[in-house]
């Protein structure tokens, strides 16, 4: 590093005050910086003996919070619970106490775990659950964490408690408490309105346990009603319905009228949101050299997919979308155009098609290799589709990926609405 005309005087600062807020400063920056755990909790130790003022706080909270973070991810909990102890923020420490118990109880009830993870994730859950309680609770300024208000705080931890509720939720099913998975489980499905089939598939499990199959098979009714169903928890109803009330044939039949009648409710939903808008024109080539434009392509549905290849989000949509292209693929009146936009790197092509060859994806990608078609849409993050009517103008917008069951219905049900328009 090249020496300035103050280095001189810096050591000279350093050297008087060996514990001063020079040389505390410059031991925070360094163990932030430190990507080595060892040598990043070798340097955590010398600086035990500074006196930290409390204007200093926030930024020690910081360089802990990555020592029990570092231990969290190497599942060292030993170590990870000796950097946590430290830690004042609680909602800092709740989030790491939350992740930690996601990751031994296996993110879910699917995979395997051991007895002693299960136990130890329900007592790191159980304890995120009491400090965010805490907060609710909290009377004056100083129990909040530093760049919150007691009000904004108050809010905040409504949300922490559904999140966390969900993993302790699981935790609690783990160790055979079903009863009590169920209500944690409760609290976290009524913040989202029973609205994510992920998290619903988990509460008709937990209820079928602590309940029975009468009260499950009543909840899968309603959720499979709704839209809210997971094909697992379809399969769950109909042998439930089957067991309680009729043959398989007669489950399955009336099953298929709850799945009709939810996607006749999806639907009239989505014709709410229907939008009326200028479809901006362009011109762009497709992989294989081809110029592609939007005008062309007037009295047809149109969908037009923004995405990239280093965007986790656009490509985990990208199974769902290729089921939705195969439902269509005997419409000749729709379209699917996939637009590879703020890609990065020298060579875009390049890097668009290996990903498509790799993954089998039989999409019409199209290079907005300017990005000027992202901007004329006035599109703000990826993934983003539109649904551009037969008349040309844009009928939906869709930001983001809420899973491929809900993409696959909500595609089908924009195409068929989409239609409705006249070119």
């Amino acid at each position: 590093m090249k020496k300035t005309a103050l280095a001189p005087l810096t050591e000279k600062i350093k050297k008087k005050y060996p514990k001063g807020l020079l040389v505390r400063s410059e031991k925070i920056e360094a163990l932030s910086m430190e990507k080595d755990l060892n040598k990043k909790v070798a340097l955590y130790e010398s600086l035990s003996a500074l006196p930290f003022t409390a204007a200093e706080k926030p930024a020690l909270q910081g360089v802990i919070s990555s020592l029990a973070s570092g231990f969290l991810m190497k599942k060292d909990w030993p170590n990870f619970e000796k950097y946590l102890s430290p830690i004042t923020d609680k909602i800092r420490k709740a989030s790491m106490l939350n992740s930690a118990a996601w990751s031994l109880c296996g993110e879910g009830i699917v995979k395997e775990v051991s007895t002693a993870d299960a136990v130890l994730s329900a007592k790191y859950s159980k304890q995120s659950i009491d400090l965010v309680k805490s907060l609710q609770s909290a009377k004056n300024r100083a129990d909040v964490p530093f760049n919150r208000s007691l009000k904004q705080m108050k809010e905040d931890s409504k949300a922490y408690l559904g999140m966390f509720s969900d993993t302790y939720a699981v935790s609690l099913y783990r160790t055979g408490k079903y009863a009590e998975a169920l209500e944690y489980q409760q609290v976290y499905n009524e913040t989202q309105k029973f609205s994510d089939p992920e998290t619903n598939e988990r509460y008709c499990i937990y209820l079928e346990k602590a309940k029975g199959g009468k009260e499950a098979e009543a909840m899968l009714e309603k959720l499979i009603t709704k839209g809210a169903a997971s094909e697992a928890m379809k399969t769950q109803f109909v042998r439930l319905f089957q067991a309680n009330n009729s043959p398989e044939a007669a489950a399955q039949r009336y099953l298929n009228n709850l799945e009709l009648e939810a996607k006749a409710n999806k639907k009239e939903e989505l014709r709410k949101k229907m939008i009326d808008r200028e479809a901006p024109d362009f011109k762009l080539r497709n992989l294989s050299g081809e110029e592609v434009a939007l005008s062309s392509l007037k009295g047809k549905v149109v969908i037009l997919d923004f995405w990239a290849t280093w965007c986790g989000p656009c490509k985990a949509s990208f199974p769902g979308m290729q089921k939705s292209l195969e439902a269509s693929k005997d419409r000749s009146d729709v379209v699917f155009l996939f637009i590879d936009t703020w890609e990065k790197g020298d060579n875009k092509e390049k890097a668009a098609a290996e990903f498509i060859e790799k993954n089998q994806y039989s999409f019409n990608v199209l290079m907005d290799n300017d990005d000027k078609v992202v901007g004329s849409y006035k599109v703000e993050g990826i993934p983003t589709k539109f649904i551009v009517g037969k008349d040309g103008r844009i009928k939906f917008m869709s930001v983001g990926f809420n899973g491929t069951e809900t993409l696959i219905e909500e595609v089908a049900a924009m195409i068929d609405l989409a239609s409705e328009a006249k070119p």
